[in-house]
C-alpha cells in the first residue's frame, strides 16, 4: 500500500487518471489478488483462510480511501464466483485463471433500463440456437460498475418466458468482444453475441 499505491493515488484519483491495471498483477504476485479464490484456478489463500482474512484484505484496500484503486477487485470477487460455482470446466479454464491473477477483469451486468435492479422483470434473454451449442442473448444492460476495465461479463439473462420470474433467470458470461459498446457503463448485446457459457444457478 505505502510503496505502490499511496504516493500515486492523488495523481490517479483527484486529476480523473485511472490507475494502472499492472497494480492488479503486483497485486496477485503479493498474494493479494488470489487471496479469496480457490488454489486450483491460481488463488493463493493463506492457510486455514476463513472469512475474517478477507475482512483484513479489505480493511487493508479501503486505506487508501476507497473503492478507486484496485476497486476491481472487488467487483471480480463479486462476478467470479458463479463462474467457479456453478460454470463448466471449460468455463472455467476460459475465465478463472486470467481473472485471478490480474490479467482480466469480469464485472456484473444485473441492471437494465426498464427494470433497474429488479431482477425478477429483467428482460435480456438467452435463447438457445437450432444448433443446440449457443444461447443467443439479446437485451440491454446500464450502471456496470468496473465495466469499463471487464474482459468478461457476468450477465443475468431470461431463458424463460416472461411470466416466470426469478425461476426463468440465468447467468451467462459473455466476452467483451461479442458486446456492443463503446462505454461499458452500457450494454448492448444483440443477435450477433453467441453465448455459449450458461451458467445455471
Amino acid at each position: 500500500m505505502e510503496e505502490e499505491i499511496m504516493p500515486y493515488y492523488d495523481d490517479w484519483i483527484d486529476e480523473g487518471k485511472e490507475y494502472p491495471n499492472e497494480l492488479h498483477l503486483k497485486a496477485y504476485k503479493a498474494g493479494i489478488n488470489g487471496a479469496i479464490f480457490p488454489k486450483e484456478y491460481g488463488g493463493t489463500p493463506p492457510e486455514n483462510f476463513d472469512a475474517f482474512h478477507e475482512l483484513i484484505l479489505w480493511d487493508e484496500l479501503a486505506r487508501t480511501g476507497g473503492g478507486a484503486v484496485l476497486g476491481q477487485l472487488g467487483i471480480d470477487s463479486m462476478a467470479l464466483p458463479p463462474v467457479l460455482l456453478a460454470g463448466s470446466q471449460y468455463l472455467k479454464d476460459k475465465v478463472a485463471r486470467d481473472v485471478i491473477s490480474g490479467k482480466k477483469h469480469i464485472s456484473l451486468c444485473i441492471s437494465e433500463p426498464g427494470a433497474g435492479s429488479d431482477v425478477a422483470n429483467i428482460q435480456t434473454s438467452a435463447i438457445l440456437d437450432e444448433t443446440g451449442q449457443y444461447y443467443i442473448v439479446n437485451g440491454s444492460k446500464k450502471w456496470i460498475t468496473g465495466g469499463n476495465m471487464a474482459d468478461f461479463f457476468t450477465l443475468a439473462c431470461r431463458t424463460g418466458d416472461e411470466d416466470s420470474g426469478m425461476t426463468g433467470v440465468y447467468d451467462c458470461t459473455v466476452s467483451t468482444e461479442c458486446a456492443d459498446s463503446t462505454c461499458f457503463s452500457d450494454v448492448s448485446v444483440s443477435h450477433a453475441c453467441a453465448c455459449r457459457w450458461l451458467v445455471v444457478m
